[in-house]
């Protein structure tokens, strides 16, 4: 009698549905209607005396007898390939990776079984669609310095013109909607929909909130299912240690990771030493960036609008001892940013910020 074990060996199940496009390819569970039937090709050997098992994740699920291709035919016991029906309740679920097996005995105890078919199970099929760049370190927002609005900002790229809904993980908010933690967008006729994301430092969480990672995550509107998430990287106001430096300077929040695509701004919140302030009265800041970088003259916070004190000088008052400005980028790079207060030219400030390309 033949030995399966050899012609089973090297052929893969396949399961409907399936998108094998990627790799390992993905089930997502909005296009499959409640179940998914899993198959495979022939094996040199198939016939009616031998019995299928189906092994998810190592496990049988199911068996059934390998029913014949032809029952009037000149071979009635030549057999076609098992095909299984699976449930997805119970079974599979988003943000897990299964695999799945066919094992073949027969009549005499000779076994066969396949290769694993590996895939992972997602919520919804639009994440395809979906790309999400996120802007990294800033300080989160204190009532201490109020006037300062450092920011990370998302940009989701997706199909034009279509709503979705951002939710906040941890202590990730919406400055879009005044620090709440769910946001409706649309993306634009151009498929882009960026997003203002702040960290509220003296927001109240329980502990369990408090132990969960920072992350902005999609879903649909209406719905609560995460289509996909992301993590979101907040920093702390960076103490300034320079004795040129500090003697005017406190501390600094700037975004380290920015988006280059022209508009993606990163923000640079400043807090000055109140003894310089008072003692010097010094009321503006000058901004020194390379012709590579743009100043953003449009604000997104309106407490620091930019001036221009003489050709290519642009500078921003200081207001309650803080200053604010924001710059981007229309290339990658890494570019330097820098500022020093009108009265303390010793107190040059500078940091480099990488822009990386829009995804």
């Amino acid at each position: 009698m033949d030995n399966i074990f050899a012609a089973l060996g090297d052929i893969t199940p396949t399961i409907d549905k399936l998108d094998t496009t990627q790799s390992p390819p993905v089930l997502y569970l909005n296009i499959v209607n409640g179940s998914v039937v899993a198959t495979c090709a022939p094996w040199d050997s198939i016939r009616t005396d031998q019995t299928a098992f189906l092994l998810l994740n190592d496990v049988v699920i199911d068996s059934q007898p390998i029913e014949a291709q032809d029952p009037t035919g000149p071979t009635p016991r030549l057999g076609k390939p098992p095909q299984f029906t699976i449930p997805v309740a119970n079974n599979f679920s988003a943000g897990n990776e299964y695999n799945i097996q066919i094992k073949v005995t027969d009549t005499v105890q000779n076994i066969g079984i396949s290769q694993k078919l590996t895939f992972d199970v997602r919520e919804d099929s639009l994440e395809k669609d979906l790309k999400i760049d996120i802007t990294e370190g800033a300080a989160g927002y204190t009532d201490d310095y109020p006037y300062l609005m450092p920011a990370n900002i998302a940009v989701i790229q997706g199909p034009p013109n279509m709503q979705l809904t951002a939710r906040g993980r941890g202590k990730v908010r919406f400055q879009d909607v005044g620090g709440a933690d769910v946001c409706n967008f649309y993306f634009d006729e151009n498929g882009v929909a960026p997003l203002v994301l702040i960290r509220i430092d003296k927001l109240h969480v329980d502990a369990v909130a408090a132990s969960i990672q920072d992350q902005i995550y999609i879903t649909r509107c209406g719905q609560t299912d995460e289509i996909f998430s992301r993590p979101v990287s907040f920093d702390d106001y960076v103490p300034v240690t320079d004795p040129n430096l500090s003697s005017a300077i406190d501390s600094v929040s700037c975004n380290t990771v920015g988006i280059a695509d022209g508009n993606t701004i990163c923000i640079i919140s400043i807090v000055f030493n109140k003894r310089y302030i008072d003692t010097s009265s010094d009321d503006t800041i000058f901004i020194v960036i390379p012709d590579s970088l743009s100043l953003s003259k449009n604000m997104f916070n309106k407490n620091f609008p930019i001036r221009m004190a003489g050709p290519n000088l642009p500078t921003v008052k200081i207001v309650d001892y803080t200053a604010e400005f924001e710059v981007s980028a229309e290339k990658p790079g890494t570019y330097k940013v820098s500022f020093f207060p009108s009265k303390s030219a010793l107190a040059y400030f500078s940091k480099d910020i990488l822009f990386k390309e829009l995804s």
